[in-house]
């Protein structure tokens, strides 16, 4: 039984290797091979990857037993395997290719899921901040109004208020102002005024001093001074008027200093405020620039002028031991001092008793 075995097989194997030993059984490889690289030519025909791998190590295969090759059997074995590594080639590329077309339209229909997701978010999250700014603006509406009507309320209790304190602050300021002016009037200050300077011995019509000096003007006589407090006017050895700067003001304090015949005190006028013992001379304060002192008739004695910031006059008469002294003497006109140190205007006059005390 087993020698009948061994004989099958080997007549089997005969058989087989017949066909083996034959050109044209590897000539029907290579063309159907051939076939099948024009079949794969149009990319609708092209095989999955790695089948063109297989028939060529098929390819190979039949190379290896392919006894007594030719040389043509040669050249068709290597180009049928050129052209089987083509179309894997492009098997290849298309799989990728397709696999980026997939991934795209995977990363397309996520990305219009996730749109889709954020679009309803938004809206739900719109609808919601709708309702909240519906229900807050009710909210602020009906607190608005509430406010509206309480600052009303508070707003006319405020006028009244208000007008009620403005009337009390326009009466402090009126009680202040009468204050000052008899502060002013009681203790010689003289603000300065918005008239011209006046035609003079020192200085050009229209011209002014320069800045930190004072015009002192008698009549057509003047006197120019930088240095304070000044003697406006002295008789004797006594000065009669002076003027002072009062400090952190552009304000002038006059001193007016009126003796009797025993050289007593009739009519004094300084910082320190008015004496008056003459029965008979009166102070007044026309304005807050301008002093004047009239005796009892009402005849004008004296009057004390600050003109403008650099000019101050002083015209009329002064009393010094119980004698007029007419600051306008018929002798001098035009005349100019400027700067002497010394007092504006000296006369001689006789001295008044000194008191004995």
């Amino acid at each position: 039984m087993w020698k009948r075995l061994s004989w099958e097989a080997a007549k089997w194997l005969r058989w087989l290797r017949w066909p083996c030993r034959r050109h044209w059984v590897y000539m029907c490889g290579q063309l159907v091979a051939i076939g099948l690289c024009v079949w794969w030519l149009p990319d609708a025909h092209l095989p999955w990857t790695g089948v063109a791998v297989a028939i060529i190590a098929v390819m190979a295969a039949m190379m290896s037993v392919h006894p007594r090759i030719r040389p043509v059997d040669k050249f068709v074995y290597l180009m049928v395997i050129a052209l089987l590594l083509f179309v894997e080639f492009r098997a290849m590329y298309k799989d990728r290719k397709e696999a980026q077309e997939a991934q795209n339209l995977f990363q397309s229909n996520e990305e219009g899921r996730l749109g889709k997701l954020l679009e309803d978010e938004r809206r739900n999250t719109k609808e919601l901040l709708e309702q909240e700014n519906r229900g807050l603006s009710t909210i602020l509406s009906q607190d608005q109004n509430q406010f509206t009507k309480t600052m009303s309320t508070v707003l006319v209790a405020h006028g009244q208020d208000e007008r009620g304190f403005a009337a009390v602050v326009k009466e402090e300021e009126r009680l202040i102002e009468t204050q000052l002016d008899l502060s002013e009037q009681f203790t010689g200050r003289l603000v300065p005024g918005t008239l011209p300077t006046p035609h003079n011995g020192c200085l050009r019509d229209g011209q002014d001093p320069e800045d930190g000096q004072i015009l002192i003007a008698f009549g057509d006589n003047a006197d120019i001074e930088e240095k304070f407090p000044h003697t406006v006017l002295e008789l004797g050895d006594f000065p009669v008027i002076s003027v002072d700067r009062v400090a952190s003001s552009n304000a002038i304090a006059l001193t007016l200093d009126f003796r009797d015949s025993q050289n007593h005190i009739l009519f004094r006028v300084d910082k320190n405020g008015v004496v008056d013992r003459s029965q008979g001379l009166i102070l007044l304060h026309p304005n807050k620039s301008t002093f004047l002192v009239q005796d009892s008739y009402g005849v004008e004695i004296l009057r004390a002028t600050y003109i403008n910031p650099k000019v101050f006059e002083v015209k009329g008469k002064a009393i010094y031991c119980g004698r007029l002294f007419d600051m306008q003497t018929p002798y001098i006109h035009h005349s100019c001092s400027a700067m002497s140190g010394k007092a504006g205007y000296h006369f001689s006059a006789p001295t008044c008793p000194v008191p004995q005390m």
